[in-house]
């Protein structure tokens, strides 16, 4: 027992896989080296082995007397083979006392990064994966607790020991981390066609050159979509078959407010997009072409009602703001305002959003998860602020006709309307107040940055 609190347990590898005749006893085990990278705190589980050593039965009362997980470490565990081949594992030890007073203990492998026959894998042992830097960077962050979603974690990923261990061991990891276009590329993929350098490893994500690729990725939109998953590669090789001339793709043309919607209906009008245009002509296209995809379905389609999200619903009813329900007040609403808020039915149809009319102006909600400070006093203390994550309704974009800006003055009141509705019972935030934290949920955040316009466009 002293011996499994102490050590690993060993990964013995089989070397040369046996032909399916041969004898089990005919096998070859290597029993790699390994090397302890991290370990988080086990006090609790020290105490309960000094408490166990005292009295078996105390141990017990303390054991069943705290959560389950409440005795249990993480460790980090390097096993590196002779043939170069490595592991780098996430164990969970959990330590327990029965029924009959016993103390027993359990490890269970949660996640890996594997090093074999010059092939990079993940497991989470679910299913395995080909590495890439975005999973390396996730499993980095499970093994010592960093989220590589919060600002100001770089530098802690960058300095762990696996990260560190990559570094030394592959020349090309270097140039993997610094540019976010290689993310999401398999280091399989960048060790077989020997993609080693930035330029290339653009071509071969986005198929642009090293240039234009930093252009898109500095991108506020575009960086978004690309660097958000599978996904937006997949959104960007689509907008690549509709734009000619994309070596003259400029960033101003790029950050354009209609570029996006426009390369959206190119794709559905089977158009093509021209990175030589003004952004006068691309503007002109973009409103021709959503007028041309209104007229078509409105012409072709019977009303349905859309499946609209119920927290949608409540918001309509809590603001009073006209909710488009059906695929004709949208269509009817982007030929109004002569915009191309028709083609979100879709949108519209799966969730991801919800259109509504307020005084003459089209607005654009989503349901998202953001991260917030709650002010926390517990037993007379200071009050200290604390992170949680909640769903909100956010404004997206708030537009009107010809896609002008909707005025400060109905924006501030669509925020305060947002405001007043993520506090009230609508969203059950309520719990902020009945578990004693101080003051309305976020409000001091709402205050400070209320919920703006993004970049967008109908």
């Amino acid at each position: 027992m002293i011996k499994l609190f102490n050590e690993p347990r060993v990964i013995t590898e089989i070397k040369d896989k046996p032909i399916k005749k041969r004898h089990k006893k005919d096998r070859v085990l290597v029993k790699p080296t390994y090397t302890l990278i991290y370990e988080s705190d086990k006090t609790n589980v020290s105490e309960l082995f000094r408490v166990y050593k005292e009295s078996p039965f105390r141990a017990r009362v303390k054991f069943f007397n705290k959560e389950k997980n409440h005795f249990s470490f993480k460790r980090v565990v390097l096993f590196e083979f002779e043939n170069g081949e490595f592991e780098i594992s996430h164990f969970i030890n959990n330590f327990g006392i029965s029924t009959t007073n016993k103390i027993y203990s359990s490890q269970k492998k949660i996640s890996s990064v594997i090093y074999r026959k010059e092939k990079f894998w993940y497991t989470d042992n679910k299913k395995i994966q080909p590495l890439t830097f975005e999973l390396l960077r996730g499993f980095i962050g499970d093994c010592e607790n960093i989220s590589v979603y919060v600002n100001k974690t770089t530098e802690r990923i960058l300095g762990s020991k696996i990260f560190q261990y990559f570094k030394k061991r592959f020349h090309w990891f270097k140039t993997v981390y610094e540019s976010k276009v290689s993310y999401r590329l398999t280091f399989n993929k960048i060790v077989k066609d020997e993609i080693f350098k930035l330029k290339d490893m653009s071509l071969a994500v986005l198929g642009v050159h090293h240039k234009l690729g930093e252009i898109i990725l500095s991108s506020e939109r575009f960086g978004q979509i690309v660097t958000g998953g599978k996904k937006g590669i997949v959104i960007w090789r689509g907008f690549m078959k509709i734009l000619d001339g994309v070596e003259h793709l400029t960033e101003e043309m790029l950050n354009s407010e209609y570029f996006y919607d426009t390369c959206r209906m190119a794709r559905i009008l089977g158009r093509r997009v021209n990175c030589r245009w003004s952004l006068n002509r691309l503007k002109n296209e973009h409103d021709i072409w959503a007028r041309e995809i209104t007229n078509i379905l409105l012409e072709s389609e019977l009303e349905v009602e859309l499946n609209v999200r119920p927290i949608f619903k409540a918001f309509a009813n809590f603001s009073g703001f006209k909710l488009l329900s059906t695929n004709k007040d949208m269509l009817a609403e982007g030929m109004v305002q002569n915009h191309c808020v028709g083609t979100y039915m879709n949108k519209v149809d799966r969730g991801a959003c919800a259109i509504y009319h307020v005084d003459g102006y089209t607005l654009e909600l989503s349901h998202v998860t953001e991260s917030f400070k709650i002010k926390e006093s517990i037993d007379g203390q200071i009050p200290q602020y604390r992170n949680v994550e909640k769903k909100i309704l956010k404004n997206v974009q708030f537009k009107g006709k010809y896609n002008i800006n909707a005025p400060e003055e109905l924006v501030k009141l669509v925020n305060k309307k947002l405001i007043d509705f993520m506090v009230s019972e609508e969203m059950g935030l309520v719990e902020a107040e009945e578990k004693g934290y101080v003051g309305n949920y976020n409000k001091v955040h709402m205050e400070v940055n209320e919920l703006g316009v993004d970049i967008g466009l109908f």
